[in-house]
């Protein structure tokens, strides 16, 4: 398969960085929302109209919480001449679409340098969602023109799904559901992941994380290359932090802190979700110090496929489209992020520098 396009943004405004987006992904924005225009009509109880109106909520939420991403995704709306609300509703799909239920997603990882054959810090993931948003993802890069820059991947519209900055930050991130998550505001994954990328060491993102309210929980990997990385089970109720067991730590879409606070809500029965990361965790544990290709061929695992690692629909299942659409290593000490496009068992992994 063939690598990402890429696209390059440079400003130190926030509007004018969100317009340029804007602009060069106008043609993938209009994919995107028509593509889930018609996933909410089938999944959820909200109309378009009442995902805009929510969004107008939002707005009013973020203000004072988040000036420069909500001044970046106006000028993204801007430039793909696209309502605003139509651009934070891509910003917080996550939230509208994981309460009240939700398919399990992603499985991420970290490698410290002590694990690591070349002594680096490594992070990253395997991003599975539907398949049409893999179709027009792309790798963003950001210059904030004040010795800030970052490299990661996206949705098209979104400030940033996963990535890495130049301080050697990196964040990641896949689903857990809860007991405690709830219809309302709080602040949404999207909005933190981009906040996160602007920090230059892991006291700050960690501050960052523990500062706001939530009411959807999300799990994020952090690293730092300062040589920590620690997993963040983030819950409407409370915020679980795990840290690496003999150099690796890998997490999927169980609450491996407190059990009892999982949802534990399979889509259907041959759905299983409690064990991707436990089985991740094993792989690469097993495999004594990993250079990247050894990481890449953890994130190519077949086990139960194909609910697996590496995930694929289920031909029993046509319907259901949710496959990997993203594999990534964020070298953090190096400073650049190994990205493949799709399954990572059909594609090859590209060097993107930060």
């Amino acid at each position: 398969m063939k690598s990402y396009r890429e696209i390059y943004v440079s400003s130190p405004v926030p509007f004018d960085r969100g317009k340029q987006h804007g602009e060069q992904a106008k043609a993938e924005i209009a994919n995107i929302i028509s593509g889930y225009k018609d996933l909410f009509s089938k999944v959820s109880e909200y109309t378009w109209d009442d995902l805009l109106s929510i969004a107008k909520e939002y707005v009013s939420y973020l203000g004072g919480k988040a000036d420069n991403e909500l001044e970046e995704m106006r000028g993204i709306a801007e430039g793909a001449g696209v309502l605003l609300e139509e651009v934070v509703v891509l910003n917080t799909r996550y939230e509208f679409l994981r309460a009240p239920k939700a398919d399990s997603e992603c499985t991420s990882y970290g490698v410290l340098p002590e694990k690591s054959a070349d002594g680096w810090t490594i992070c990253g993931q395997n991003w599975d969602t539907n398949a049409f948003v893999g179709e027009d993802a792309y790798v963003l890069h950001i210059d904030e023109c004040n010795g800030l820059r970052i490299v990661g991947v996206t949705e098209p519209g979104q400030l940033i799904r996963s990535g890495m900055n130049n301080y050697g930050i990196s964040i990641n991130a896949n689903t857990i559901l809860t007991k405690s998550d709830y219809r309302g505001l709080g602040m949404p994954t999207n909005v933190l992941r981009r906040q996160v990328l602007t920090k230059r060491n892991f006291a700050e993102v960690e501050e960052l994380i523990n500062s706001y309210e939530y009411a959807v929980s999300c799990n994020y990997m952090v690293g730092s290359k300062e040589g920590i990385i620690a997993d963040f089970e983030v819950t409407p109720k409370e915020i679980f932090k795990i840290t690496p067991k003999d150099g690796i730590i890998a997490h999927g879409n169980d609450c491996v802190v407190d059990p009892s606070v999982d949802r534990d809500y399979p889509p259907y029965e041959k759905y299983h979700r409690h064990f991707r990361g436990q089985r991740l965790q094993r792989i690469l544990s097993e495999a004594g110090k990993v250079g990247t290709a050894d990481i890449e061929n953890c994130l190519k695992d077949h086990y139960h496929y194909p609910y697996s690692v590496c995930f694929h629909p289920d031909p029993d299942y046509p319907k259901k489209t949710v496959k990997t659409i993203m594999s990534c290593l964020y070298c953090l000490d190096p400073g650049y992020a190994l990205i493949c496009r799709g399954n990572p068992c059909e594609g090859e992994f590209h060097r993107y520098d930060c």
